[in-house]
């Protein structure tokens, strides 16, 4: 089974059930937005540092170029992009 690179947001939310996420198609790939993040609450709620990172966008990341090492991957707040730049 090939996964395409937009599927490692959809598969992991829907394995997960952590984020929503929306993706998008642009000029140079797409973005994925989530609006919500059910990790983050919990972190907020224990007042404790952000887990994306460590926990949702270097593991994404490597799955990305996993599949494509051609993509990049960059995020900024509030969501997550990638595109190919092969």
């Amino acid at each position: 089974m090939r996964t395409s690179i937009k599927e490692v947001f959809t598969v992991l939310s829907d394995i997960f059930g952590c984020a929503d996420w929306n993706i998008t198609s642009t000029e140079d790939g797409f973005k994925a937005e989530a609006s919500r993040c059910m990790l983050c609450a919990f972190a907020k709620k224990m007042n404790s540092a952000s887990p994306c990172h460590i926990y949702c966008l270097n593991p994404m990341e490597g799955m990305v170029k996993g599949l494509n090492p051609n993509y990049s991957f960059g995020w900024r707040r509030p969501y997550g992009m990638a595109r190919n730049v092969g």
